[in-house]
């Protein structure tokens, strides 16, 4: 796998922590936030290959994130992570479907998301 940069967002510090040794051992450069408002200035940045994007968090969710991200601005591909099954559908309903590149629910295959990211998506 070349180098990606992934940023991984999610208020949960235990499940960042380890995605983000399972992504190292693979090969990538990890940034990791858990908070939000936080995220969307690194976000905005424009530095990483893929940002994983936890869809329920506490104060600014990913949705919110999503609303004020610039879709002609916003590099990273993003992976947006969720509990929920009605993820697509609010994202649709938003407006905020050109922007996301895949959803994938929790608990995270692991697999499949170093495929998608070796992919590029």
């Amino acid at each position: 796998m070349a180098n990606k940069r992934v940023l991984i967002v999610d208020d949960d510090e235990e499940f960042c922590g380890e995605l983000a040794e399972s992504l190292e051992r693979a090969g990538c450069t990890v940034t990791r936030s858990t908070d939000a408002v936080h995220a969307e200035k690194i976000i905005q940045e424009g530095k990483h290959d893929v940002v994983l994007l936890d869809e329920k968090m506490p104060r600014v969710s990913g949705l919110d994130i999503l609303k004020r991200l610039d879709p002609l601005k916003t590099k990273s591909r993003i992976i947006v992570v969720s509990g929920s099954h009605l993820i697509e559908k609010q994202l649709k309903e938003h407006g905020l479907w050109p922007l996301v590149t895949e959803v994938m629910a929790k608990p995270i295959d692991f697999k499949k998301l170093l495929e998608k990211i070796n992919q590029g998506l």
